[in-house]
């Protein structure tokens, strides 16, 4: 290994240590993170060594430009949580391609790019089965005996009825009574009606959004604007207003596959129409709301009922004071019963289309470096290592005694697999160094069933080509 010192370095530095089962890497790291000092690696057999000052480090470390597309995460708050967490210098973000192009030291990139493969996740889908029912019954019974409400008593006029005008007191002996044609009616109706509403519409919604449904019809409402300045002239205008169904849902799926659901239904009906100044038209409406929230299992039904409209109305049309009688009230007048009900059942059932694919442990658990280097590389050892570094002047500190023998370096590679993902889902892949050689090779997998998310030319089918350094790893 060849070295190659900065101006800037003491060139009567020294150190001892003691080193014992640990790798060149490790002891490197070791040496340079006592003595305040910093490395950059030129080719595989050259390092160099410069002072760990944040004038050194803008001289010497590289820095990249990485671009990185994103498939379902926000940008925007991508570049917040980039900024926060990884405090990157340069971040540039376009909307419309939905995209972050960064500009930072491998080691910040290479940790931004983890946060990204943790968050750029599907969100999740339910499919709402809904169904509502408008159950109305309806019952009229008229039953009684229509008199004559007004009796007649004058003079008799020559071609029938009564004489108009004045007539004189003198001839009472030919006044005459008449009443209505015909004398009594006996009225004997009923009517009976059922009718039921169904819709049963199917809406699949995203996390957290809202979907409405609206069955019914809009009524036309006119509104007229005069202008008297100079030459009077009318203005019409119309708007709609929504009568009959409408059905608010906001669902938010769960890890556990159960959906919570937020669920608004509101009933509406056209009472009467009302005429206002100007000819103008409005419409008395009679509503009906209830707003609930539940917590359902993927495909368990639930009956929201109660919306109950109850209408009885009573009437007697006859003789003042006979006709309210109990019974046989009925033989002096026309008593009519009405009775209306409506009642309005709503059945919702989640059916989960795609939940949220949880990343491994091991992808969202991430060595974040330190304050001043974010994502750099672990200063951990392994457990069996063994060492001492003395100061710079004074006796050197001797390394814990060890009777195991030092054993050879072994290239000891980590495969991290996502557990569980759906159909559509990405499978992410993470490959860990964990010793101080550089692994090259190839993931193999069945072509059949999964295909690389990002299409590189020249690749194999069934292979994807990876290459990690020491203590490195990847994401594929």
């Amino acid at each position: 290994i060849n070295f190659v010192f900065d101006k800037d370095v003491r060139a009567d530095a020294r150190v001892t240590v003691f080193l014992r089962g640990v790798t060149l890497d490790e002891a490197l790291r070791v040496i340079l993170g006592t003595q305040q000092l910093d490395r950059k690696l030129l080719n595989d057999s050259s390092v160099l060594i410069f002072p760990a000052t944040a004038a050194k480090q803008r001289e010497h470390q590289e820095l990249i430009t990485r671009t990185l597309y994103l498939t379902n995460a926000d940008v925007k708050q991508v570049q917040a949580m980039v900024r926060t967490i990884a405090k990157v210098r340069d971040i540039h973000i376009d909307e419309r391609l939905n995209l972050l192009i960064l500009r930072d030291t491998p080691e910040v990139v290479r940790f931004v790019e983890k946060l990204i493969a943790s968050v750029d996740l599907p969100e999740p889908e339910v499919m709402l089965e809904v169904e509502v029912m408008e159950l109305a019954t309806d019952q009229v019974d008229a039953l009684g005996l229509q008199w004559p409400d007004t009796v007649n008593y004058g003079l008799p006029a020559p071609g029938g009825g009564l004489a108009t005008g004045q007539v004189f007191l003198g001839q009472r002996d030919q006044f005459r009574y008449s009443i209505a044609n015909p004398a009594v009616v006996a009225t004997l109706r009923g009517t009976a009606g059922n009718s039921n509403i169904l819709a049963n519409p199917k809406i699949r919604v995203r996390n957290r959004d809202k979907a409405k449904v609206h069955i019914g019809q809009k009524l036309p409402v006119f509104t007229t604007t005069t202008n008297f300045g100079g030459s009077t002239s009318v203005a019409a205008s119309v708007s709609y207003l929504d009568i009959g169904l409408k059905l608010d849902v906001e669902p938010s799926i769960q890890l556990d596959n159960d959906v919570v659901i937020k669920v608004g239904l509101e009933v509406s009906n056209l009472i009467r129409q009302v005429t206002g100044p100007g000819g103008t038209t409005a419409y008395e409406i009679g509503t009906r709301n209830t707003s609930t929230t539940l917590r359902l299992a993927d495909g368990e039904t639930q009956v929201l009922a109660g919306l109950i409209n109850d209408e009885d109305r009573k009437s007697a049309v006859g003789i003042p004071g006979l006709s309210r009688l109990p019974v046989l009230g009925r033989l002096f007048g026309t008593q009519t019963d009405t009775r209306n009900k409506t009642e309005v059942v709503l059945l919702i059932t989640p059916r989960v289309v795609r939940n949220l694919a949880v990343p491994d442990a091991s992808l969202t658990r991430l060595a974040g470096g330190t304050d001043a280097s974010p994502g750099a590389f672990s200063t951990l050892l392994r457990r069996d290592a063994r060492l001492g570094v003395g100061p710079a002047t004074g006796a050197a500190v001797p390394a814990p005694a060890s009777s195991a023998a030092p054993s050879p370096e072994l290239a000891t590679l980590k495969l991290d697999v996502t557990p569980q993902v759906g159909p559509g889902g990405t499978v992410a892949v993470t490959l860990k160094n964990e010793s101080a050689l550089s692994i090259k090779g190839e993931l193999e997998f069945d072509a059949s069933r999964l295909q690389v998310s990002l299409n590189q030319p020249g690749l194999t089918p069934g292979r994807v080509p990876f290459e990690l350094p020491p203590r490195g790893d990847k994401v594929l």
